[in-house]
């Protein structure tokens, strides 16, 4: 089928369902309409209850064949969540994919000595906190230090780990508060790594192309590049 490049027919078939996006080149999309056979193929045989490390890891074979992929995981953070019986069942899946890796979801209630305990017990590498978790009247707008406390902070230098930080206020990375907050906090943790999930909340590359100049002064940060919505 001319058009599919290194995309089977097969291969193809094997990777739909609903609820995805469509990544598939028009030319293969075209090539599938006229010789594929389409089902809800990507979920057969799978239940909630076997959806485990292993099930990912059958979804990585199809998905980037003749790899191997190393998972690291962040387990999500739901705005009503048992944050610890989540963390815990997180830590024993990636046990069993050797070199994987973990974050642990964290929010401003929990001490700082369960979280330092938690790290050790799992061996989480980092944490996963979420700005619907702040302490302040709105959550769309909280600053980085409203829903990642400090004490927490100084857990995480301790053993060098790493945020997976979503950005809260309408400006993202832009905005002033944001940037102020970045400066200092990676200043006073110096080991700390910070993870800024969806390029800092830049969807379009304005807000990061405005932040660029004081981001490029810090070196402990990194970039995650999941749904941007235009090229950066």
């Amino acid at each position: 089928c001319e058009g599919f490049g290194k995309l089977t027919r097969e291969s193809v078939q094997e990777l739909i369902g609903r609820d995805t996006v469509n990544t598939l080149p028009l030319a293969t999309l075209e090539a599938f309409r006229d010789h594929g056979r389409p089902r809800e193929s990507l979920t057969e045989g799978l239940t909630e209850a076997n959806a485990t490390m292993e099930t990912l890891q059958t979804c990585n074979t199809l998905l980037y064949p003749g790899r191997s992929v190393i998972p690291f995981v962040l387990p999500f953070p739901y705005q009503q969540c048992d944050c610890v019986t989540q963390n815990e069942w997180a830590a024993e899946q990636v046990k069993t994919v050797p070199g994987a890796a973990c974050t642990m979801v964290v929010n401003p209630s929990m001490p700082a000595a369960f979280v330092d305990q938690q790290v050790r017990k799992h061996r989480f590498i980092g944490y996963k906190p979420y700005m619907w978790y702040a302490r302040a009247e709105n959550w769309r707008e909280a600053r980085i230090t409203d829903f990642l406390i400090e004490p927490h902070l100084e857990v995480a230098n301790q053993y060098g780990l790493i945020m997976a930080l979503h950005l809260a206020k309408s400006l993202a990375i832009s905005h002033p508060d944001n940037l102020a907050d970045l400066e200092r906090l990676t200043r006073k943790y110096p080991r700390v790594r910070w993870l800024l999930l969806h390029n800092a909340r830049s969807y379009p590359p304005s807000p990061i192309e405005r932040a660029a100049p004081r981001l490029r002064a810090i070196p402990t940060l990194w970039f995650e590049s999941a749904s941007g919505s235009e090229a950066h």
